[in-house]
């Protein structure tokens, strides 16, 4: 018997802080909630698609707006972020 998943995406119009947010936040909220996932002092990592060095508007990794709002909601949930990835090969030469 398999178990189902429970998945939740958002639409964002664009890259502005406060919709990015709330984006997010919904997508977790049908989720259960941050709370949820994170606990109060607990060490959270973060991360994000680092593959290769590019503009934001590439759109080739996450774009830092994104990871802004992750990191701040986890702040706000008493989570305590940190980034980490690992986006080494020929692309990150020169870095």
């Amino acid at each position: 018997m398999s178990q189902k998943s429970l998945v939740s995406v958002a639409g964002c119009s664009d890259y502005q802080l406060p919709k990015i947010t709330l984006a997010i936040k919904s997508t977790l909220d049908y989720l259960g909630g941050l709370a949820r996932f994170v606990q109060p002092g607990q060490i959270v990592a973060v991360k994000p698609n680092l593959i290769s060095r590019k503009k934001p508007e590439d759109a080739a990794t996450t774009h830092p707006l994104v990871v802004e709002a992750v990191v701040r909601l986890i702040q706000e949930a008493g989570g305590q972020p940190f980034i980490i990835d690992s986006p080494g090969g020929p692309s990150s030469k020169g870095c």
